[in-house]
């Protein structure tokens, strides 16, 4: 079902909202079946352009919960909340929309997660532990040469690594607007212990908040914050269900943070 456009307070400064589906499948597919409605004739003209079941839901779900999320933030019609893509395909606000949210939104299979902070750029990504192997064998071509090294020495937790660091490059790119395959190369990493480090200067400068870690039993998540006065503490994260109702279970569990 679509949720009304009652809105959470926005989030405090160092505060970062993410919002998902809850996991019972008929609820899910009543709110696509619901939010139909709310896509801009483009969309739908896309929607019908989509030959494959999975990416087609997958598109439905994300502008659905796109919509009626950050209708809740601005206190507007779902309806009328205008989404237009910039040049890497990262949805963005339209004209019109008062202050504006950061926020990015990500897939895996049949999970979808949005992340809203108060301001700044901000990306998110959601990988299913399933890519482990797939990532590690493009981390050997593509990785720069520090991260390689690093994941040489991380033995048989390599493949785990190689995706926690897919992820959080995925997120940094976002936050960005860029793609996955100039950040491959572009951001280095280093993970040790708990702690995130940059192996070369951050994109665009300093103010980078990163977390990463799992989101229940079968996903890593990341999210990249950058705030150019941002410092101190990591954030906080708050977990909400796509009907507003703050949630505990799958909720995203920072292992690794700047």
């Amino acid at each position: 079902m679509t949720p009304a456009p009652e809105a959470p307070l926005l989030p405090a400064s160092g505060e970062i909202h993410l919002w998902s589906l809850p996991a019972d499948p008929a609820w899910r597919d009543e709110f696509r079946a619901a939010g139909r409605r709310l896509l801009s004739l483009a969309e739908t003209d896309r929607l019908a352009g989509m030959k494959r079941p999975g990416p087609a839901a997958r598109f439905l779900t994300g502008r659905i919960l796109l919509r009626t999320v950050l209708a809740r933030y601005l206190s507007q019609d779902p309806a009328a909340i205008g989404v237009a893509l910039n040049a890497a395909g990262k949805p963005t606000l339209g004209a019109g929309a008062g202050h504006r949210p950061a926020f990015s939104l990500s897939h895996a299979g049949e999970e979808t997660v949005l992340a809203v902070a108060r301001d700044g750029d901000i990306g998110v990504d959601i990988e299913s532990t399933d890519r482990s192997a797939a990532v590690d064998r493009i981390s050997r071509r593509f990785f720069p040469e520090a991260e390689c090294r690093y994941l040489d020495r991380c033995g048989s937790d390599r493949p785990e690594k190689a995706l926690t660091l897919w992820t959080l490059k995925e997120a940094i790119v976002k936050a960005r607007g860029d793609t996955v395959w100039e950040g491959l190369a572009g951001v280095s990493l280093t993970i040790d212990g708990p702690r995130l480090a940059w192996n070369n200067p951050p994109p665009g400068g300093d103010g980078w908040k990163l977390a990463a870690g799992p989101m229940g039993i079968r996903h890593i998540l990341a999210v990249a914050h950058r705030r150019p006065a941002g410092r101190g503490h990591p954030p906080v994260f708050r977990h909400y269900d796509a009907a507003g109702t703050p949630r505990a279970e799958s909720c995203f569990m920072p292992v690794y943070s700047t």
